[in-house]
């Protein structure tokens, strides 16, 4: 095995690609993801109050899973996506499947003015196709859990009707 000829390279045959073009491809392949020159870099970043929500978001679902097992309710899912949407927490207590809303806002009636009509009747069709893909034959209910300041809760039980 010797060494390649020194001088100028053999032409492609017809239908090859050149060695210009296999340098530029092997380039162009060799931007990584997340680089400022990747061709398919993200576009949008969640920005740090953002990201904060969302962690508080987070605790204060935690939180309401465990007062509402101490409270007797067994949770079943946890930001459960179904066709409709995403509900927080989804528990049954006795024969009725609750679907769970937590709100994380500094005043209560805040966080109970933010579940607009639309999302009401996405949670509804998420909670009856977890029915009916567990084969729950009792009562559907959803509840609104909201968490203020000082983590301070408030059940509110079956606050709308799907």
């Amino acid at each position: 095995m010797g060494k390649p000829p020194k001088g100028p390279t053999p032409q492609s045959r017809p239908g090859e690609p050149d060695d210009d073009f296999r340098q530029n491809r092997a380039n162009a392949h060799s931007v990584l993801p997340g680089s400022p020159n990747h061709p398919h870099k993200p576009t949008h970043q969640p920005s740090q109050p953002r990201i904060r929500a969302e962690k508080s978001g987070r605790h204060a679902e935690s939180l309401c899973c465990l007062w509402l097992g101490i409270k007797g309710y067994r949770i079943l899912a946890r930001r459960y996506r179904g066709p409709g949407g995403e509900i927080d927490i989804i528990a049954r207590k006795g024969n009725v499947l609750v679907a769970i809303e937590v709100k994380y806002r500094k005043n209560s009636a805040d966080a109970l003015f933010a579940i607009t009509p639309r999302q009401q009747a996405r949670i509804a069709q998420s909670l009856q196709a977890f029915a009916a893909r567990n084969s729950h034959d009792g009562d559907l209910r959803m509840d609104v859990m909201t968490v203020g300041n000082w983590w301070r809760l408030h059940h509110h039980i079956n606050v709308w009707m799907g």
